[in-house]
């Protein structure tokens, strides 16, 4: 049977589950306040993957590993069909996560002991370790997650809706419709549990609008803070063969270029935002953390802040 499903929000999340459901033979309407893809929380250039580590391999340490193997699944397929293209909307590079301080690397080392069972898919590297694969002199040790890497969302997201269409019209069941600029104010549930918006009856309405989902619909028990933070994209001053994240992050892009940054205020009141950079160009202010890296000034290309909701 049929459902007629509203999507609200058109990141990486609302797009898969409107993308999935359109494909199954539901008819879908996808909305996004916005006048294109990814513009809210999915709107970095690029994003980075790994799976979550725990010392007793918790539940949501075995979804994150799921998660990833479908994220490449589904990059892998996009690619292998035409509509993403490998090394230029994502790459699984590797991810190397690296450690505080000598205190911080005993924690993890002792959380990489405890998990033997993941050792091919996480490899502990000690500080010469990581100065041989980054090309830096560094004396923080850190985690490889073999399976990781970046992708761009936008890249991700109009290949998934390209593909999505295709499946509809070829099959001649489902249907993806997709309302740019029109903003969802609230949602009205029926005593018989239909849902309606925008005057329209919906069997189904999945909100994946980030921060302003609670606004939409309060669930008891549940909060949400929003985050802000900022990046940067440089001219690469050397080749950077994985992801690395650890004070700040960098993801390796196409045309020899970093996307760095950072997260640096939890919860973020204001959410402006702002032009300023951190001394030696780093999207890392000065009085939170030190960026990995300090790139030449005059090679650095300044991006608005963006707040992650």
């Amino acid at each position: 049977m049929s459902l007629r499903v509203a999507v609200i929000g058109a990141g990486v999340a609302g797009v898969h589950v409107a993308t999935r459901l359109a494909q199954d033979g539901h008819l879908v309407t996808l909305f996004d306040r916005e006048s294109e893809i990814c513009q809210g929380a999915s709107g970095n250039p690029a994003g980075a993957f790994h799976a979550h580590l725990s010392k007793h391999d918790v539940p949501l340490s075995r979804l994150t590993r799921l998660g990833v193997q479908a994220t490449l699944n589904s990059l892998q397929f996009l690619t292998k069909s035409g509509w993403m293209v490998k090394g230029h909307d994502w790459d699984n590079t590797g991810h190397i996560q690296l450690t505080d301080d000598a205190a911080d690397a005993a924690r993890w080392h002792a959380i990489w002991l405890a998990n033997p069972h993941l050792h091919a898919q996480v490899q502990w590297l000690a500080p010469d370790e990581v100065s041989a694969r980054l090309g830096i002199a560094t004396q923080q040790a850190g985690l490889l997650y073999a399976d990781a890497g970046w992708v761009v969302p936008r890249a991700w997201c109009n290949a998934l809706i390209a593909h999505a269409t295709n499946v509809v019209d070829n099959t001649g069941r489902g249907r993806l419709e997709v309302r740019w600029s029109k903003t969802i104010e609230s949602v009205h549930v029926d005593v018989d549990g239909r849902c309606t918006l925008d005057g329209v009856a919906y069997d189904r309405v999945v909100i994946a609008a980030a921060f302003d989902s609670l606004a939409l619909h309060e669930q008891a028990g549940v909060t949400a803070q929003r985050v802000k933070g900022q990046v940067s994209l440089i001219q690469a001053p050397h080749n950077l063969p994985h992801v690395v994240s650890g004070a700040a992050y960098a993801v390796p892009l196409p045309q020899q270029r970093w996307l760095i940054g950072a997260t640096f205020e939890r919860p973020a009141v204001d959410c402006a935002g702002t032009l300023g950079a951190a001394p030696g160009g780093s999207a890392v202010p000065a009085h939170r953390s030190q960026p990995l890296w300090t790139p030449p000034k005059t090679t650095n290309q300044q991006q608005p802040g963006r707040t992650r909701h």
